[in-house]
């Protein structure tokens, strides 16, 4: 996992919900893995169908706040560079940048005659 930093504690809340998700998953594999030993069926099938739940609903909440946090990291970078290209244009727009013209740059054949 990418530790950009972030507003306050976007790292710990993804990891605290990284957690989480991983205590349901063994929860949900105990409950799995134990099987009906010794216990009525009817309790067994709530057990397993509450674990899998919380499992769905950790999953669900800990890609939701990946995605959010991918989304912060990726509009900082963006308000980074735009902040990069304005000092650029303000110390270097005497001279007109614009009219450069790059010569064809990646354009050339690699393929074998």
């Amino acid at each position: 996992m990418n530790r950009v930093s972030l507003e306050n504690g976007k790292t710990q809340d993804l990891e605290k919900l990284r957690k989480k998700k991983d205590i349901a998953r063994e929860n949900c594999d105990k409950i799995f893995s134990e099987g009906t030993n010794g216990v009525n069926k009817n309790t067994y099938g709530s057990r397993k169908s509450r674990a899998n739940g919380e499992l769905k609903i950790a999953n669900g909440r800990y890609k939701a706040e990946r995605l959010q946090t991918s989304i912060c990291q990726t509009l900082s970078k963006i308000n980074t560079l735009n902040n990069i290209i304005r000092k650029l244009k303000r110390n270097f727009g005497h001279l007109q940048l614009d009219e450069l013209v790059v010569d064809n740059v990646g354009s050339e054949n690699y393929e074998p005659s």
